[in-house]
């Protein structure tokens, strides 16, 4: 009897076999694009998220930068600010915990010093994403400044 040759039986058996599967084959398919469509929606709502932060930072930079021409079109407010932000009696320190930590001390510089020592304090801080954020922010406006 030649070995070769199998039942019909046989033959629906291993096409049985097959599609089941093919089918578990399928499934997992579905499994990952699923998951695929999960990871699509978050990066979805990053992306979002970070526009809504950009946005922001751009209102921000736009807001600061009608002050800076107010400022500059009118050198009374300029001194008018100086010296109530001097007037130490109005406005005492009041330093949050890190900030004493970090030994702040108000003091008008300009915004490329404040970009030096923003970095010194990146490089010396393990957590300051803050101050990446302020330099971000000081770099836009001194960009828009030119």
């Amino acid at each position: 009897m030649n070995m070769n040759i199998i039942t019909f039986q046989e033959y629906l058996t291993g096409i049985k076999n097959y599609l089941t599967a093919f089918q578990k084959y399928l499934t997992g398919v579905e499994k990952y694009l699923t998951a695929f469509q999960k990871y699509l929606t978050g990066v979805e709502k990053y992306l979002t998220t970070f526009q809504k932060y950009l946005t922001g930072v751009e209102k921000y930079l736009t807001t600061f930068q009608k002050y800076l021409t107010r400022i500059e079109n009118d050198p009374k407010i300029t001194e008018l600010h100086y010296r109530d932000l001097t007037d130490k009696e109005q406005y005492a320190l009041k330093l949050d915990d890190y900030e004493a930590a970090l030994q702040f001390t108000p003091k008008w510089v300009s915004i490329n010093e404040a970009i030096v020592q923003n970095n010194k304090i990146i490089n010396e801080v393990e957590q300051n994403s803050w101050v990446k954020r302020e330099n971000y922010v000081l770099n836009e406006l001194k960009k828009s400044l030119k």
